[in-house]
Parts: structure tokens; C-alpha cells; sequence
């Protein structure tokens, strides 16, 4: 006896199935063809138009500047450290659930951050993401001639004001430093 395969159709029914799930297949598949060729479409607009762009590095001469033009300017009492910030790109205002608000540069990886202290005391201070390396960051804190106190740098600014800088965390890879100016100590 010799084994034959004979065809059986199916069911009508079970036709059907096949034919629909065959249509959604094609269908899903003229969608998909035509979302990735609408990715190919040419613009007339830039293509980083609207997509924030990564904020720079800036280095530790870079920060001493911009920090003395906000700070070291409108020492003591920081009276026009605000205007200062918003005059140098430092526009975009965050105030965390508690502590005092922050204020972001729309250009650099940097922000200020003005508190009242103990006493009386007021503080102006800001972080920044720093370019130099290390061995930089030090040979231009050393040029400022600081005096070491419990580990931290301390600088006496003109204005008879403290000024501590010490690197602060590394975060994705960037180094990020802290400068602070203390007044009415």
C-alpha cells in the first residue's frame, strides 16, 4: 500500500481568517513603509529646530569671570545679582520643592543660586560643568593664591568677602564645580 497525500480545501470559514489576517499584514505594512519614507522627506526647516541644544562646558577662568560679574559686582548684599544673571544668559528660573530658586544659563552648563545664611549672612553661588581637567582646574585655582581651610579653598575677594570653590560631583561624565561668595560674616 502506497501512502498518498490528498488535499482537503478548508473550511470556508477558516478562508476568511486567513484572507483578513493576510489585509492587516498589508495594511501594517503600506503604514510602516510610508512612516519611514515620510522620515526620508527633505525639510525646509533646520533639523535641530526646536530640539534643545546640549549646554557647554565652560572653563574654571570662564566660571571665575562670569561668576565675578555676577557676585563679586553686586557684593555685598547681592542687590543686582538677578539683573547680572539675566545680562549674561542665566534666564531660566527653577525653584526646587524646598530651598531657594535657581537660575540657568540658556547657554553653558551653569547655573546661580543667591540664599540668605546664618546671621545675616548672604551667599551667592554657582555650579558649573567644567572643560579643564583637574590639574587645570587647580593651576588656575593656585594663581588666585587660596588659603586651604577644612580642605576647601578660600579666596579673600576685594570686597572683604570669602569665596570657596571645591570641586562638587561628576555627574554623565562632566565634572561639576561649585564657587560661593559669603557676605556679612
Amino acid at each position: 500500500m502506497q501512502d498518498t497525500f490528498t488535499y482537503r480545501p478548508c473550511p470556508p470559514r477558516h478562508n476568511a481568517l486567513v484572507n483578513k489576517h493576510r489585509l492587516i499584514v498589508k495594511l501594517a505594512l503600506v503604514v510602516c513603509t510610508a512612516a519611514g519614507l515620510a522620515g526620508c522627506q527633505t525639510t525646509t526647516t533646520s533639523p535641530t529646530e526646536g530640539v534643545a541644544k546640549e549646554p557647554l562646558e565652560i572653563s574654571t577662568r570662564q566660571a571665575f569671570v562670569l561668576f565675578e560679574t555676577v557676585c563679586g559686582a553686586s557684593a555685598p548684599s547681592f542687590a543686582s545679582a538677578t539683573q547680572r544673571m539675566k545680562a549674561n544668559g542665566f534666564e531660566t528660573v527653577v525653584k526646587p520643592p524646598s530651598g531657594p530658586k535657581i537660575t540657568f544659563s540658556n547657554t553653558f552648563d551653569a547655573s546661580f543660586k543667591l540664599e540668605d545664611g546664618p546671621n545675616g549672612a548672604k551667599a551667592c553661588s554657582m555650579a558649573f560643568a567644567n572643560a579643564d581637567s583637574l590639574s587645570k582646574y587647580n593651576k588656575t585655582i593656585a594663581e588666585l593664591n587660596p588659603k586651604k581651610i577644612n580642605g576647601k579653598n578660600i579666596l579673600l575677594h576685594p570686597s572683604g568677602n570669602l569665596v570657596s570653590t571645591n570641586p562638587a560631583l561628576k555627574k554623565s561624565g562632566k565634572s561639576y564645580y561649585v564657587i560661593q561668595m559669603i557676605s556679612g560674616v
